[in-house]
Order: C-alpha cells, then sequence, then structure tokens
C-alpha cells in the first residue's frame, strides 16, 4: 500500500524470487476529493505514458473517473504508437535495467509499450 516496502520487504521478496514491481507514472486517480476529473486523469496519461511506463491506476466502482478516463485515452495510445500490455510483457519485452533495481525504480498495474 502506498509504495511502501523497506529493505526487509525486498530481501523477503529476493528470497522468494519475487520482483517488486511498482510504477513510475502516477495518473492521479487516487479515490479522494481531491481526485481530478476524468479529462484532467486523461491529460496527466497524454502528457506522461511513453514507451515502457508503468502507470498507477486506481480500481474504483464508486468513483468511476479512471474508467471513464482510460475511455478518453485509450484511443490517443494507439495514436502514440503505443499498446498496454501486462507487466509481464513488458518485463519480457524490455527488463529493467539492473541499476533500476536497487533504487526501487518500476511499476505497477498497466503499462504500455510500441
Amino acid at each position: 500500500p502506498f509504495a511502501a516496502h523497506d529493505a526487509r520487504v525486498d530481501s523477503i521478496a529476493a528470497d522468494l524470487g519475487l520482483l517488486d514491481v511498482l510504477w513510475n507514472i502516477d495518473s492521479g486517480d487516487a479515490s479522494e476529493l481531491s481526485t481530478p476529473s476524468s479529462a484532467g486523469i486523461a491529460q496527466t496519461l497524454e502528457r506522461e505514458v511513453r514507451a515502457g511506463a508503468i502507470v498507477l491506476l486506481h480500481e474504483d466502482e464508486t468513483v468511476p473517473r479512471t474508467v471513464d478516463a482510460l475511455k478518453l485515452f485509450l484511443p490517443q495510445l494507439r495514436q502514440l504508437g503505443l499498446h498496454a500490455v501486462t507487466v509481464s510483457d513488458l518485463l519480457r519485452l524490455d527488463p529493467p535495467d539492473p541499476r533500476e533495481l536497487p533504487n526501487g525504480e518500476g511499476g505497477c498495474n498497466s503499462t504500455w509499450h510500441r
């Protein structure tokens, strides 16, 4: 939660053969009063998404702004020459640079790839 992890958690994950995958783009869609409109979330995605990005998105049926934002953004994604892939596919297609791993850089949830 909230990207909370420390050396102990990272060590346990590594011992289990797991990779702690975080995000490198926050869509700003957290389910709070401060959540931007669907258009605002889509604008953030337009501005920030690039090949290899891992985007933090939240699923909240009571605040459907993210779903509506994706309806606005996904057609634009193709115009950027990108398409959505799973984290597993992204790691296979474009594995993280070993220098990124100790810094905790990475991503979670939806990813985009050329």
